[in-house]
């Protein structure tokens, strides 16, 4: 091989990640596709441990497009497949979703990184508005990051009717560039939901490690967060599980078009 070859590769391997990787699976960064550049990002997420025999798989499918500088979109086709009963009633449901990031700080750069997110979804039997802060910093092979998140959610129920929801959400995550690709991390979530009428219905914390690979033009990151603590009216051995489960696996892969 020659040693211009060599070097490049050498180069390659211990490269940063690029812009529109996702080290961490819960938590997002700041970072934005340059304009013109597009990437496909596929999600699973699955959730288990609700009583029952509970299970749900969270399936996304989505095109990210960088617009102007700073700027990036995103559309999204979702597919969920719940189990839940004795009988192993399935109930499938899918909806589409539109996100937009705004850059506003660099985490490298300036003292802490800033984006603003948004992004709305429809489909036959839900509907939603999320917004997202996020906040990170990069320090060598070191990122931190940091979402606060707020979302307003309508639900088919029976007979026609609707339920409205709101949630809370903190996220935090830690991860450290290995080399050669790998990175290996650490993250938290809290989540709370209210609904209108009933009030508030549970919150949970979850923690667990996140594993990520980033090559040039691909990228696949998988992380398992049990529910550490619950907190309601509907804890069971110090869990919440009716509106969250004891664990979630989240496997994100992303590439370059």
């Amino acid at each position: 091989m020659r040693p211009g070859a060599a070097a490049l590769l050498c180069l390659l391997a211990g490269a940063p990640a690029l812009a529109g990787e996702r080290t961490l699976t819960w938590s997002y960064d700041s970072s934005v596709l340059p304009p013109g550049s597009k990437e496909l990002e596929l999600w699973s997420t699955f959730r288990a441990g609700r009583p029952s025999g509970y299970t749900e798989f969270d399936n996304r499918a989505e095109l990210e497009m960088g617009l102007v500088e700073g700027l990036q979109t995103s559309l999204y086709i979702n597919f969920d497949t719940t189990h839940a009963g004795p009988s192993g009633t399935s109930v499938q449901a899918w909806s589409l979703s539109n996100e937009w990031k705004w850059k506003l700080l660099d985490p490298v750069a300036d003292v802490l990184g800033l984006a603003l997110y948004g992004e709305l979804t429809v489909g036959p039997t839900e509907e939603e508005l999320e917004a997202k802060l996020i906040l990170d910093k990069r320090l060598g092979p070191v990122l931190l990051a940091c979402n606060l998140v707020g979302a307003l959610g309508w639900e088919s129920a029976f007979q026609g009717s609707w339920r409205h929801q709101q949630e809370l959400e903190g996220t935090f995550g830690a991860e450290y560039n290995l080399g050669g690709g790998f990175h290996l991390g650490l993250e938290a979530r809290v989540n709370a939901l209210w609904q209108t009428g009933p009030g508030f219905l549970g919150g949970a914390f979850f923690l667990g490690p996140v594993l990520a690979y980033v090559r040039p033009t691909w990228w696949v990151s998988l992380s398992v967060t049990p529910q550490v603590v619950g907190f309601g009216n509907a804890t069971v051995d110090g869990l919440e599980l009716d509106e969250h489960e004891r664990l979630d696996i989240r496997l994100l892969a992303g590439f370059d078009l």
